[in-house]
């Protein structure tokens, strides 16, 4: 019960002193202080030289394991409080030792341990510890703590500008770029005061050789003038406790000078990933197995030298080279991962790939991938294949403006024979079959069998004609009667853009949105400065996702920017904004989906139709939807498919697009896109002044 009480009481102070950490810092100020001018009992007095050399054995660890600078960015305060309690130290023990000629136990036992009977000795050492503190490690860190401080505020307006480049890139959000600028200044004001803090080091070093020097001297003159010591006895006395004294106050001194310098010279590493000095010391040497190697050849060789212990150098040598041996094996096992890796993403780029149905060692998803049945995926040359998934590719982004990774052709031991499928993000966005030896031709069944030609019927692939294939013969015939005819490497390239142009938008991420915007941002600084300040880049990313899931270009950007900052301020709803977009590209809709006379062939939604689906749209805090009654919809889809289902194509086979009210245009496509993914829907703020509607219907409840 006691011991639970004493703990309770116990865990309590800790935790007011944990609450009230200014206050403690305060007292220890003040008490620091005192100990210049109060007496202090030699019990404390060993307590307290203790004291220093625990907090600076632990200053020189944390210094060892920070991962920055900016870890440890109290460091120059600290420095000052330490410096300041070994000064206050050195103050009580010199009036202790011309006082009382006693300064403790832990003094004279250092003092004793040093001199070892020989006093010329102890202060050589004493005098060496101090060189090496002074003229080596302290005047090294104040130098680099110097130039760093120099450099810093120098490289300061570059980071900056560099910080608030990436945030109008997109790159970093406003908090990232909050806490970069606040690194940065607090960077700058840390090697500034370093740069001032390592003064106190180099003077507490001053300090220590003068304090001894009049430790001795003044004691020595005591100890014969008043307390009647001989010269000799006088120098043993005073020189054990002056040095011992000198050495309680370097040691630490020369840990906090070394935890002073290892904190300047601290380069931070790139990446994310914290390390140590001791990590990034074993991994740097570890990287370089061959100068271990001839290190070891060093130190055989001075085995061989006569008058050397060449057991030492044996041993060392054995031990360096056995350790190169290791690092040389490990780095040519991981070359040759780094290497395999980079055959595998060559291969990507070229469209190869090694695998029969799987993705290796990739850690991401394929952005497109494309498997052959092995049967159809040798019947080609492989570079041909990949020229025309290439030329594909590139005529899509000519048309919409979107980049597309590269494609992956492989070929798949699942899939059967002729078959092939289509993926994107390594999700199924196509499947299909071709038969081997025929073409496909894009016609109804009854279209050939007026033209009496043989045909077989195979797996729908694509569009709403069944899969008609002929044989090679007939090809050149349906060609001049206007067919269309495809070979079978054909068929997959078709199917291949139609997957792409349908799932346009997960090529279009916020990284491609941002590298558009900084390409226009080169030519047009001003435009790209307006559209950031009206909507964040995620919401022209999304804006730019639904135009070009319905295949509305992008490439005209400039246009497009400029109707956002007109219509942004005015429209916060992404869906209406797109609608505001889609209209501002009006010349450009209604070229492009009308026929060589200029005349947009349609179907129309009746008002009765449009009011239904008007009155169903629901507007809530996270955008607006379709809350449809499930009859109705499926009453208006029927109403639709029965009119799709049987167009007819005009002479320019132009295919007739579905028109509608602006407000409800973007609905009209979600309802039917499930059913009819190609079918155009329009709206007629879409269509400039010289199109020419012709209604080839209307599409009534």
């Amino acid at each position: 019960m006691t011991s639970s009480v004493l703990n309770m009481r116990l865990g309590a102070i800790l935790q007011l002193l944990r609450n009230r950490n200014d206050l403690v810092f305060s007292i220890l100020i003040v008490t620091v202080v005192f100990m210049m001018i109060l007496p202090v009992p030699p019990e404390i007095m060993d307590a307290l030289i203790a004291v220093n050399m625990c907090a600076s054995i632990t200053l020189l660890m944390v210094s060892m394991y920070v991962s920055s600078p900016l870890s440890f960015s109290s460091f120059p305060s600290v420095l000052l409080i330490t410096t300041l309690f070994r000064l206050s130290i050195s103050v009580s023990t010199t009036r202790m030792i011309l006082l009382h000629a006693d300064a403790g136990h832990i003094i004279e036992t250092f003092g004793n341990f040093v001199v070892t009977g020989n006093l010329v000795v102890g202060l050589v050492v004493f005098i060496i510890l101090t060189i090496v503190q002074f003229v080596v490690i302290t005047k090294g860190a104040e130098r680099v703590a110097e130039v760093a401080a120099r450099f810093s505020l120098d490289a300061m307006p570059g980071k900056q500008m560099a910080i608030d480049g990436d945030m109008r890139a997109g790159s970093i959000d406003s908090a990232e770029a909050k806490r970069r600028r606040s690194n940065v200044e607090k960077e700058s004001q840390l090697y500034g005061a370093m740069d001032g803090a390592m003064k106190f080091v180099k003077g507490d070093a001053i300090a220590g050789i003068l304090i001894v020097v009049v430790n001795l001297l003044g004691g020595m003159i005591i100890g014969i003038s008043q307390k009647g010591m001989s010269f000799s006895e006088s120098g043993a006395r005073y020189a054990v406790l002056s040095i011992g004294d000198g050495l309680v106050a370097q040691i630490p001194a020369l840990l906090i000078a070394i935890t002073a310098g290892l904190i300047v010279t601290r380069v931070s590493g790139t990446g994310s990933k914290s390390s140590n000095v001791g990590a990034d010391i074993s991994a740097q040497i570890s990287a370089q197995p061959r100068a271990l190697l001839i290190g070891a050849i060093v130190m055989l060789g001075f085995a061989l030298v006569p008058g050397m212990p060449s057991i030492v150098f044996i041993i060392l040598g054995v031990v360096i080279g056995g350790l190169g041996f290791i690092f040389l094996r490990k780095a040519k096992l991981q070359a040759g991962l780094a290497e395999s890796e980079a055959g595998m993403e060559l291969a990507e780029s070229k469209g190869i790939w090694t695998g029969t149905g799987s993705a290796g060692g990739v850690p991401f998803t394929v952005p497109l991938r494309v498997m052959l049945a092995p049967s159809f995926y040798h019947s080609f040359d492989h570079d041909h294949i990949v020229l025309a998934f290439e030329n594909e590719c590139r005529k899509i982004n000519g048309d919409i403006g979107i980049p597309l990774p590269n494609t992956v052709v492989m070929q798949s031991e699942l899939l059967q024979e002729g078959a092939y499928c289509i993926q994107i993000n390594e999700v199924t966005a196509g499947f299909g079959v071709v038969l081997s030896g025929r073409c496909l031709v894009q016609a109804r069944p009854e279209e050939l069998d007026r033209r009496e030609v043989v045909f077989e019927r195979g797996e729908l692939n694509f569009g709403k004609n069944p899969s008609l294939w002929i044989r090679p013969e007939t090809r050149d015939v349906l060609k001049e009667q206007g067919l269309e005819v495809l070979e079978p490497l054909d068929v997959v390239i078709r199917h291949f853009g139609l997957c792409v142009r349908r799932n346009a938008g997960d090529f279009l991420g916020v990284h491609e949105t941002s590298s558009i915007l900084a390409a226009l941002e080169d030519k047009m600084p001003g435009l790209v400065k307006e559209v950031q300040r009206v909507l964040p880049v995620s919401k022209a990313n999304e804006i730019l996702k639904r135009l070009v899931s319905e295949d509305i270009t992008i490439r005209n950007i400039k246009m497009i920017m400029e109707a956002l900052v007109e219509w942004g301020q005015k429209e916060k709803d992404t869906v209406l904004l797109t609608e505001y977009i889609r209209s501002s590209q009006r010349n450009y809709i209604s070229d492009r989906y009308s026929d060589s006379k200029n005349v947009l062939h349609t179907y129309m939604l009746a008002p009765d139709m449009e009011d239904i689906i008007r009155n169903a749209i629901r507007q809530t805090s996270a955008g607006s939807y379709l809350a449809l009654d499930p009859d109705m919809s499926k009453n208006i889809m029927q109403q639709i498919e029965a009119v799709l289902l049987h167009e007819t194509r005009t002479t320019d086979s132009v295919p007739p697009v579905l028109l509608t009210s602006m407000d409800v245009r973007r609905y009209v496509k979600k309802m039917i896109e499930p059913e009819f993914p190609d079918q155009i829907v329009l709206s007629f703020q879409e269509l400039t002044q010289n199109v020419k509607i012709h209604t080839m219907g209307r599409i009534k409840i």
